[in-house]
């Protein structure tokens, strides 16, 4: 997550501020133990929440940015998070909050720098009482509706897959952006390319995907899809597997408010693109296949079962980086090719905490083996930020810049 700020942060408000979030979500306070039982959170000798400080009029946190995104987190040791702050001039400032999939998702990121935040504010007023202790949730598993447990939430794993190899059988297999150095899983590196869409762009792109009856999810994933298609031979359809991520908060029982957690599952659509196909007609295409893959139930099962065959996997490969390395070959060589979009839409934090203003915020994942190229969306003050990430040199730096450039240039001209 990165959130850039306007207003006086120092070096000790922000080291207590981390020190009362870790105090408040149990999750900030485990570190990951393998042994031959399995993996499991411990809480033993794990440490303060890393702090790493940045200054100089010009220091550059987008390097920053892909650094974090691309040096690995101590998870034997803990904790599973860590926080790089980045002073510029004239009071501003970036936070930069790295944790690990494991323990957090988009929104979890949100409302953790929305709790550093707070807690910055109420260090510099001097009161006593900074944020509540949460408890530790139950597994996942244990929060899942009854109809995606056990064998019903396996015939729903099942179903969605068939439903997909029977496109596949009609339409023919999925294509991918052509690599333009194929490197060991090890070799590769998160290269990012941040995007902003100001506020008056934002509102006019709102107003006009609800004419179209489709979403802004949909009309950035028609965008995204069709920039892709440029990379392919001209004139032809190719179909084309586009994923997205489901939030499962409000779906839960109980529901879950703002723990910082993994409360997501994948989802993907399954269309047939190419550059000359119309935004609006696949934007609202799209927007129909993220409603019918989630309403059938299959995003509550495709996270807990993907855990429980990577597990054992993981052990199969073995352990130490030779293990990761194999077992993430592997992964490459049989991942579904897709391109993705993750919006988590309008943030819930508020424009000001005390004296501190937020500007912009946004994240980015490490796409690690899940894909080769995704795109994250966040909103703030109608400001959308757009950040373009590519697993380089397999998509090199230049096509992740030309991608991102198409795509927001495809959306100007959808609102001509």
């Amino acid at each position: 997550m990165h959130a850039e700020l306007r207003g006086p942060v120092s070096l000790e408000s922000l080291q207590a501020a981390l020190a009362a979030v870790q105090r408040r979500h149990p999750l900030l306070r485990v570190r990951i133990v393998e042994d031959e039982e399995g993996t499991f959170f411990v809480e033993d000798g794990v440490g303060p929440i890393p702090l790493r400080h940045v200054e100089g009029p010009h220091a550059d946190w987008h390097a920053e940015f892909e650094y974090e995104l691309n040096t690995r987190l101590d998870w034997e040791n803990g904790p599973l998070a860590r926080c790089v702050w980045i002073n510029g001039e004239a009071d501003t400032s970036t936070l930069l909050v790295t944790f690990h999939h494991s323990i957090g998702d988009a929104s979890s990121g949100t409302y953790l720098i929305r709790d550093v935040l707070q807690a910055c504010g109420a260090v510099s007023a001097g009161e006593a009482r900074v944020l509540e202790p949460l408890p530790l949730r139950p597994a996942l598993d244990q929060e899942l509706p009854p109809e995606a447990r056990g064998w019903r939430g396996l015939g729903r794993f099942v179903s969605a897959i068939g439903r997909m190899r029977l496109w596949f059988a009609r339409h023919g297999q999925p294509v991918e952006l052509p690599p333009d150095a194929p490197k060991h899983v090890i070799e590769r590196q998160a290269c990012v390319s941040l995007k902003r869409l100001e506020p008056e762009f934002t509102r006019v792109l709102v107003a006009r995907a609800r004419r179209e009856g489709t979403t802004v999810q949909g009309a950035v994933s028609a965008a995204i899809a069709l920039a892709a298609a440029e990379e392919w031979p001209k004139g032809r359809t190719n179909p084309m597997v586009f994923g997205f991520i489901a939030n499962l908060r409000d779906r839960l029982v109980p529901p879950i408010a703002d723990d910082i957690g993994l409360y997501v599952s994948l989802g993907f659509g399954l269309h047939l693109v190419s550059c000359d196909r119309p935004l609006w007609e696949l934007a609202r295409e799209m927007k129909r296949e993220v409603t019918r893959f989630i309403d059938t139930g299959a995003p509550f099962v495709f996270l807990p079962w993907q855990g429980r065959t990577m597990l054992p996997m993981r052990r199969l490969y073995g352990r130490g980086e030779e293990g990761i390395g194999r077992l993430g070959n592997f992964l490459v060589r049989t991942q579904l090719p897709a391109l993705g979009l993750t919006n988590i839409g309008r943030v819930p934090l508020k424009d000001r905490y005390g004296p501190l203003q937020i500007q912009a915020v946004g994240f980015c994942p490490s796409l690690s083996v899940l894909s080769n190229f995704g795109v994250s969306a966040a909103t703030i003050q109608d400001r959308l930020c757009l950040n373009f990430v590519g697993m380089h040199p397999v998509v090199a730096r230049e096509r992740i810049e030309r991608m991102a450039e198409r795509t927001v240039s495809l959306l100007g001209k959808a609102l001509e």
